[in-house]
């Protein structure tokens, strides 16, 4: 997924799978909001190595019986208290043991000083008021990692030291599950270089014909973003605000209504929706919630059609290069639409209350294009697709 960014840059990817990883080859988890997480650290590291004269990351994936401490391989978490609410005793979970999954990102970067370090995973915060300006970004990414990483019953933590490079790493809760039935045995994973490629971000946007309703009640913003997106050959749809979404939403290709048998051929076609938060008549957190709603009641589904887009378990195994499953809870995951929170005042409430409204990442506008990229790519599974087929 991020092959282009490190050949671009020089960077050696490296992707390692320590040893205490053996036994947890299978477990229930949400793929898409751990891939989400990891996307995240994998653009700051890029960002931050790409002008350094030794330009390395790695990726490490293990496990853990027990809770990981406050402190961890040199690594300090933050928030690493247990929820008060475990998310792995819901009955969806199964009974299978407990075990905690962690994922590590390690780069030659320009590291940070104590001081810098404190400022982070809080919302809108960047380690130097210089960050920004030359590195791009607006702070966002780390705060909605800390809050994923929660949802999860994990945490997440840095070690850096000045001028040396970064470790972040984070962790989350899961139960062992057994492998699907038609599974024979799980392929080992070895550290690999990344392969060469020669695509850009903008020519790889170009390669995919993407599906986008964009719910935003400013009309200028509805214009520009519509725009923006439409030169990369995009179909695009706008809808005023939630209660339109949802009218919109009952004649695309995911409206599952038997009352509706009208031919799919006539139905729009949808990869994802940019939905604003604060919006009139209803808003982005009102209609996120009443889409899972729709979907747990079977009147929202992904397509079985092969332009379907939704997240799926095979997915997040191919992109973390890995054997990790979540059995049947990624089964429903793969029914799930991708929602990307779009707000101009992403206050910590407000990221919080849209991821567990049913959203799934957040972006702060205005936002560059190449910022809402990798969002979409992380979320989109045809973009994941493409991606995998282009690899190979």
């Amino acid at each position: 997924m991020f092959e282009v960014e490190c050949n671009q840059s020089g960077i050696e990817l490296t992707f390692r799978v320590d040893e205490t990883f053996s036994g947890m080859e299978w477990t229930m988890l949400d793929p898409s909001r751990l891939l989400q997480v990891l996307i995240n650290l994998l653009t700051n590291a890029i960002k931050f190595t790409k002008d350094r004269p030794q330009k390395a990351i790695t990726v490490t994936i293990g496990g853990s019986w027990s809770r990981p401490p406050k402190c961890w391989n040199e690594v300090t978490f933050t928030d690493d208290e247990k929820p008060k609410t475990d998310i792995t005793e819901k009955a969806e979970w199964g009974e299978g043991r407990i075990a905690f999954l962690w994922l590590k990102v390690k780069d030659t970067g320009c590291g940070m000083t104590m001081d810098e370090q404190k400022k982070l995973f809080s919302r809108f915060s960047q380690a130097t008021p210089r960050t920004h300006v030359k590195y791009g970004g607006s702070g966002l990414g780390l705060f909605i990692s800390k809050s994923l990483t929660k949802l999860q019953g994990g945490a997440i933590g840095v070690h850096s030291e000045k001028e040396e490079g970064s470790t972040f790493a984070f962790f989350i809760s899961t139960r062992l599950a057994h492998p699907p039935a038609d599974h024979v045995a799980a392929r080992a994973v070895q550290a690999r270089p990344v392969p060469r490629r020669t695509m850009t971000g903008e020519e790889a946007m170009q390669t995919i014909k993407l599906n986008v309703l964009i719910v935003e009640d400013n009309l200028v913003n509805q214009k520009v973003l519509r725009k923006q997106l439409q030169k990369f050959g995009w179909n695009i749809s706008v809808a005023g605000n939630g209660q339109e979404a949802l009218e919109w939403l009952k004649d695309s290709v995911y409206w599952r209504n038997e009352k509706d048998s009208s031919n799919t051929e006539d139905k729009h076609e949808l990869d994802i929706i940019l939905m604003d938060i604060e919006m009139p008549i209803m808003d982005g957190l009102t209609c996120a919630r009443l889409i899972r709603d729709y979907e747990h009641q079977g009147l929202l589904a992904a397509p079985s059609a092969p332009h379907s887009a939704s997240t799926t378990q095979a997915q997040h195994r191919k992109t973390l290069s890995a054997s990790s499953a979540s059995h049947e809870r990624a089964e429903k995951q793969s029914l799930r639409l991708p929602i990307l929170a779009v707000s101009a005042n992403a206050r910590m409430e407000q990221i919080e209350q849209s991821l567990a409204s049913g959203m799934d990442d957040a972006i702060s506008k205005p936002f560059r294009i190449p910022e809402l990229w990798p969002k979409i790519r992380g979320l989109v599974k045809r973009v994941a697709d493409a991606d995998t087929r282009t690899k190979s």
